[in-house]
């Protein structure tokens, strides 16, 4: 009988995802060249990821982290690699069907499992320090992918309610002027940002500290079908952007005809009554 005792099973490690595009005073934490004009208002020194979430590591499920992602990493020895189930169908939100990719290659091989909602990584040991930037950077722009996505449904919800203000203005259209604005200029603000999140597919370097990284970043996108997803991406924004770009363009030709409008109003006014005054000072005796 094999006495040899057994190495134990490599604990997972715990890296909790939050979303920081939704406090723009936070922004320049993740957006180079900009300021973060506030404190983090989340505990600890977490890793700042360029596309936009922050990460902290944990040893447990803690439930201190509402809402947060999950990518849980195993190095060295056998493990599951099976993530959670994937999300119910909700016709309201975006999701994606859960993938499984690997990798091997010189810093050694590894098994990636995600979806919506959380991500495991198996990692042969000693490889997770060659291969942590890589598969950071590909997990929160696949998470970060599908917040785009979301965003996009919900401009495009707008986009199909405001069709008739882009095609033929009417009076509600001057009604819903503020909202016409602020949704225009919602969809201005993200495309803004979409290039930059886009960023690691077109030129992954800037985003990780040397080349062998950058390569291993363009394989996982690779097989994560990073690169279709983002150009159908580009399409949907080019649509929702046309939508509002010509409903900016109605809104400001209603105001400068308004405008034009009421400044002949105002001389046919004036015309008016220094014609008035002409005829009381011609019938006067």
């Amino acid at each position: 009988m094999d006495e040899t005792p057994k190495p134990p099973t490599a604990p997972f490690r715990n890296y909790w995802a939050f979303d920081l595009t939704s406090r723009p005073a936070l922004r320049g934490l993740w957006r180079l060249g900009e300021e973060a004009q506030g404190e983090s208002v989340f505990p600890g020194d977490g890793l700042i990821s360029p596309l936009g979430f922050r990460l902290y590591e944990r040893a447990d499920d803690a439930d201190e982290f509402p809402g947060a992602r999950l990518l849980r990493v195993r190095t060295g020895g056998p493990g599951p690699s099976e993530v959670g189930p994937t999300p119910a169908f909700d016709p309201t939100k975006r999701s994606r069907p859960t993938q499984s990719v690997r990798l091997s290659g010189d810093d050694g091989d590894l098994t990636l499992t995600i979806n919506a909602l959380e991500a495991i990584a198996v990692v042969s040991e000693g490889a997770w320090g060659a291969l942590a930037e890589p598969l950071v950077l590909a997990v929160c722009l696949y998470w970060r992918s599908l917040e785009i996505d979301q965003a996009l449904d919900d401009f495009t919800r707008d986009a199909v309610r405001d069709l008739d203000h882009a095609t033929l203005p009417r009076r509600a259209t001057r009604r819903d002027r503020e909202r016409l604005f602020r949704v225009a200029r919602g969809v201005r603000a993200f495309l803004v940002d979409l290039p930059y999140f886009q960023g690691p597919l077109i030129d992954p370097m800037p985003y990780v500290a040397t080349e062998r990284s950058a390569r291993t970043f363009a394989d996982l996108a690779e097989r994560l079908h990073l690169r279709g997803w983002s150009e159908a991406i580009d399409k949907r924004a080019e649509a929702v952007a046309d939508i509002y770009e010509a409903v900016a363009e109605k809104l400001f030709e209603s105001r400068k005809f308004a405008r034009e409008t009421a400044l002949t109003a105002v001389i046919i006014v004036v015309l008016l009554a220094g014609l008035a005054v002409m005829i009381v000072d011609v019938l006067r005796p």
